[in-house]
């Protein structure tokens, strides 16, 4: 059985994250966008393997459903990792498809050529069966500046050596990643080295040797650049050496403190040996540790070993990137203190981004990428932001730029909103006891511990003061249980004793009114329910979208930056479809739900001018992100609405709290 194809990776991983101990046939069938039928019988076969393995088992239990059983701890850690990896690697995608696209990627780049007759025998498919295939790999390597051409019935990839190189170093990701055989080539990676203790010393070589030095690269990056070194002695004991650098690019490398970097490693005996290098392969790799670094500015020796016109350029790159967004529905963000504060982190990221543009590419696809660009991790407005942010930035510096280079950009994104607090209008509360002041005070100190955050003022009573109090000054007594003060034009809360504070649920009883309601009530008002969309794909969807929603002479607009942004991060989440609009393009705002087929299960259509309070920001977002989180709150939504909002807000309150 191959654990690499299929969706038995879907179906273990899904028993490995799962919370739930059982998950039924129907649930797991949802999840992976196949029948019940088909989930049974590839548990079967998964039992199969199990078994045979001497893992364990997947018990079935009448009316609950499926459990996986562990009967050898060691053997299901092993597993657990193994899917994880392989999971993350493929990051949902069909598994089957990409490995064989993977495959035959490195079957066209082993060799200066390849008979297509050939490659059509050994993967038993036709030419028209891969033909979407082929699209997706001549993709990959135009971003790599090479060109996928058949000449004669055979299969050739033309190019410069350089970029030849960089696109089969990506291709090696299985290497990265640790994925055993399940994307073995032997001739291509013959091409690297023989066996593994051969990288191991190159490897640990160029550690030892990049360890004390002013440079930080992360561990792909190590595992990237020692399997460089490998291929580029190979390629060049074959004769196939790199072409000439320019005189300005070699003044301008030998000016980088890499340089001197590189040479250290470049004459170790280990990498040395053989005598391989010229003063190209010195200049090509200077250039690669560059871009590989990792960069943070708010490290004194980043800023000291990167020259001072880069610093400059980033700088001014961010700038007109931020002057650009100042002007857009997102300004009260991009011009608020707290984004300001997190300028640098921007910087240094955009510094990256200028030096592969001035060194090498943005554009170059990346198979794998340890932080990896998996959309489930981030909330919606978090990755709505990169889309933006990015195209912006590619705008100001007038390259294409690929969003895996740049994976962390939403994760600053979702940082920032994280130092949001949701709208609060702390309370005023009266504490009163007709035991008299001293208890009443005993009660107000473990007010003032257990929920300082939410208290402004508390103000210490006896039952006489009580007559007195102007109760528009307070928001609240809290009082011992009395039906005296039922009298009074104010909320009371009654307390049992001063030890039950928590069973009182006070905080639901009294603070959790002061959360502000506004953008929720303001939600409710524009959002639309639809009735069921029948589309074939994505595509559709948009321009069904844009005839609804599209101003006038905005339709192409509309629909461009849509697919665009879909084009850079996917809009598809968990089986849901959230697209937002950019409200210059359809003068209006709203929050369209759908019930759609096929690609997706639900559709969501935003279009909001975000010019409000950061508060309120965070608070859409929360609300849209327990959507997508909850299909539970979808169909609560289409049937009412109004009680929907109200159970997410309560739910993301109490999750505050």
């Amino acid at each position: 059985m191959d654990l690499y194809s299929g969706r038995y990776i879907a179906i273990l991983y899904e028993f490995f994250v799962s919370k739930q101990t059982f998950l039924t046939s129907e649930e797991l069938a949802e999840n992976l966008k196949c029948s019940s039928r088909t989930i049974k019988e590839d548990i079967k076969s998964l039992n199969a393997y199990l078994r045979q393995e001497l893992i364990g088992f997947i018990e079935s239990i009448p009316g609950r459903g499926y459990q996986l059983i562990i009967e050898d701890q060691g053997r299901g850690n092993q597993l657990k990792l193994m899917i994880e990896r392989s999971y993350e690697f493929f990051f949902d995608k069909d598994v089957g498809r990409i490995k064989l696209r993977i495959f035959i990627l490195k079957k066209i780049l082993a060799v200066p050529s390849l008979e297509y007759a050939d490659l059509l025998d050994e993967v038993h498919l036709t030419q028209s069966a891969l033909r979407r295939d082929f699209d997706w790999i001549r993709e990959f390597l135009q971003s790599y500046d090479l060109k996928l051409k058949v000449v004669n019935d055979a299969i050739q990839v033309k190019g410069s050596e350089l970029q030849r190189r960089k696109a089969m170093l990506e291709a090696f990701c299985d290497n990265y990643y640790g994925l055993d055989d399940a994307l073995l080539v032997k001739e291509f990676n013959s091409l690297f080295y023989e066996d593994d203790q051969e990288y191991e010393n190159i490897r640990h070589a160029f550690l030892n040797i990049l360890r004390p030095e002013q440079i930080v690269i992360n561990d792909l990056s190590t595992k990237k650049l020692s399997a460089y070194i490998c291929l580029a002695k190979r390629r060049n004991a074959a004769n196939c050496r790199l072409s000439a650098f320019t005189d300005e690019e070699i003044d301008e490398t030998e000016k980088l403190y890499e340089y001197s970097v590189v040479q250290k490693i470049f004459n170790d005996p280990l990498i040395a040996a053989g005598k391989w290098y010229d003063e190209n392969e010195v200049i090509a790799f200077t250039r690669m540790l560059l871009t590989h670094r990792d960069i943070d500015l708010s490290r004194h020796r980043d800023v000291e070993t990167i020259p001072p016109v880069y610093l400059l350029k980033a700088s001014q790159n961010l700038q007109s990137t931020l002057d650009c967004l100042k002007n857009t529905v997102w300004q009260e963000l991009f011009a608020s203190e707290l984004f300001a504060s997190f300028e640098r982190d921007f910087l240094s990221i955009v510094l990256l981004l200028t030096l592969r543009h001035r060194m090498d590419s943005n554009k170059e696809i990346q198979l794998v990428i340890y932080s990896k660009y998996e959309n489930y991790n981030f909330t919606p407005l978090a990755l709505e932001l990169t889309r933006v942010f990015i195209y912006h930035l590619s705008s100001v510096v007038n390259c294409s730029v690929n969003v895996m280079n740049l994976s962390i950009i939403p994760s600053v994104f979702e940082y920032i909103l994280k130092q949001v607090n949701y709208e609060y209008h702390r309370q005023n509360i009266a504490v009163v006891s007709t035991a008299g002041r001293i208890v009443a005070g005993y009660i107000a100190n473990d007010l003032n511990k257990k929920f300082s955050r939410y208290i402004q003022s508390l103000a210490v009573l006896n039952l006489y003061e009580m007559r007195s109090l102007n109760f528009d000054d307070f928001d609240c007594v809290i009082c011992d249980k009395n039906d005296y003060y039922k009298r009074y034009p104010i909320k009371f809360v009654a307390y049992t004793s001063m030890t039950s504070l928590a069973q009182d649920d006070l905080y639901g009883k009294v603070f959790k009114s002061g959360y502000d309601r506004h953008i929720l009530d303001f939600m409710k008002r524009i959002t639309k329910i639809t009735e069921d969309v029948v589309s074939d794909n994505f595509n559709a969807l948009v321009k069904c979208i844009c005839f609804r929603h599209a101003a006038e002479s905005k339709l192409t607009e509309l629909e461009n930056a849509i697919l665009w942004k879909n084009s850079l991060i996917s809009y598809v989440k968990r089986q849901c479809l959230i697209i937002f609009c950019d409200i210059s393009h359809t003068k209006k705002e709203f929050i369209e739900f759908y019930r759609v087929s096929k690609f997706a299960k639900y559709a969501i259509v935003v279009s909001i001018d975000y010019g409000y309070d950061l508060s309120k920001i965070k608070l859409i977002n929360s609300i849209l992100d327990r959507l997508i989180e909850n299909d539970g709150y979808f169909d609560l939504m289409l049937s009412d609405t109004s009680a929907a909002y109200d159970q997410l807000f309560d739910d993301i309150i109490e999750n505050q709290s």
